[in-house]
Order: structure tokens, then C-alpha cells, then sequence
């Protein structure tokens, strides 16, 4: 996990600052803070670019900017700041990161949902992605397995009591979930199948960086990375040799 110690804070101290100006994309006016510049370079897409830089402009609501800042400064709080976004504030937030290309952020914040029970603090954060693709993020993906995980497990009944207000929303936007819709029940089949084999997972239970988004480099720094195990190799058959008669 990203962290840095009293020598880091001193470089980031001393470090030229950049004017980030912040607004939240509704015309309502243009906030300015100043960040260390290399802050922002270790963690952000800004590290791509040439030369000194002397603003940045980011597009996101003060409290999902206030997050992301803090997270900036110490990584092992951003647990305290995600318990505080609501479901729209954190798709905001996953959305600034990766607009930002901050890689960390965004694989902690999906360990942070893959940790939280399937309630309605997990179902506000799914339906504040609106119906995107399953594969389109990792953490869309991972949400949605639940889901399909939650309905072979315990049953439509169940689900819907729990994710009442998601089942709503599919409903009252079929055409936009139809593509979704129909890959949930490929899905659901497969799930079911694999209920009755009793192979079936639930994907909160994945401890490896299946989830994650990573580079081949970063991916080896990730304390989830495990490695594929290495193909097996086949047998090899030797026939016994016949006597010529």
C-alpha cells in the first residue's frame, strides 16, 4: 500500500506547489487549492507529462475532491472517507481516480466494497453506476458477481428484500439493463449449475487481485498478486516396444 514516512512528507513540503482547480462540472463557480506538485506526480496521470506544470484542473464535487486529497496525503484512511460517501459520492470518487489514472485508489476501493455485506450501502453504490457493461471497471464486475452470487445462493426472495430499490431501477429502465439483464442470467445459469456441483463462490471471498486493475508491473507490488500456477505438463505415454515375429 502506498504510505510515506517523515523524509517523504518533508520532500513533499519543500516541493513547488500546483494551483488544482476544482469544479464540479455545473457551472457553479471554480474552487482553487494548492497541491504539492510531486504529490500529485507519484500518484496521478500528471506524472506523464513534461516540464513543470503550474495548475490542474479536476472536475468533481468539493467532498469527493476532499476524499480523494485525503487519500492523497495518507492512503490508510480512505476506509473513514468511503464509510462517509454516499453511493453517488463514491461512483464520483472512482471516477476522478480513474480519469487520474490512480490505479492504488481505485483497487482499494475495491477491497473496501468486496469487504461490505450486501445491503443497501452496497446496493446504493451499484445502482450509482448506472447500467454499464459488466466488464466495463472492476469494481462493476465484482458487484455484479455478488449479485449473481446472492440470487443462486439464497433465492430471488431473499434478494429482493435486500436489493429492493436495485430491482426497482432495472424495471423502471428495462431498455437501458436489457443488454445487462440478459448477461445476468447467462450468469444465473452458470451460477445455478455450478450451486448444484457445489462449486458455486462467493466472490467476496476472492483474496487474489482478480478485481484489480494493474499493469504487469503493479500487479507484483500488490500483496494480493498470486502468481499462475505454471501449466501442467502432459504425460507422456511410452509404449512398449513388440517383439518382430
Amino acid at each position: 500500500m502506498a504510505n510515506f514516512n517523515d523524509r517523504d512528507a518533508r520532500r513533499f513540503s519543500l516541493s513547488p506547489t500546483v494551483a488544482v482547480r476544482v469544479s464540479n462540472g455545473q457551472g457553479q463557480g471554480v474552487s482553487t487549492y494548492h497541491l504539492p506538485s510531486s504529490l500529485l506526480r507519484k500518484y496521478t496521470n500528471m506524472s506523464n507529462k513534461q516540464g513543470e506544470i503550474d495548475k490542474f484542473d479536476i472536475i468533481a464535487p468539493l467532498g469527493v475532491f476532499s476524499a480523494f486529497v485525503a487519500w492523497l496525503y495518507r492512503p490508510e484512511f480512505i476506509k473513514t472517507y468511503q464509510l462517509r460517501l454516499r453511493g453517488e459520492q463514491y461512483q464520483q470518487l472512482w471516477e476522478l481516480a480513474r480519469r487520474l489514472e490512480v490505479e492504488e485508489l481505485r483497487n482499494q476501493m475495491v477491497d473496501h466494497v468486496q469487504s461490505l455485506p450486501f445491503d443497501d450501502s452496497f446496493i446504493s453504490i451499484l445502482v450509482s453506476f448506472k447500467p454499464v457493461g459488466l466488464g466495463t471497471t472492476a469494481l462493476v464486475a465484482y458487484m455484479w458477481d455478488k449479485v449473481v452470487f446472492e440470487i443462486a445462493d439464497k433465492g430471488w426472495a431473499q434478494f429482493t428484500q435486500v436489493a429492493e430499490s436495485l430491482w426497482e431501477h432495472i424495471m423502471r429502465n428495462p431498455v437501458s439493463f436489457a443488454p445487462l439483464t440478459k448477461r445476468l442470467m447467462e450468469m444465473l445459469k452458470d451460477a445455478h449449475l455450478a450451486k448444484t456441483q457445489g462449486a458455486l463462490e462467493d466472490p467476496a471471498t476472492t483474496m487474489n487481485c482478480k478485481f484489480h486493475a494493474h499493469t504487469e508491473k503493479s500487479k507484483l507490488d500488490c500483496p494480493r498478486y498470486q502468481p499462475e500456477p505454471p501449466p501442467k505438463k502432459a504425460k507422456m505415454t511410452i509404449k512398449p516396444k513388440v517383439a518382430a515375429t
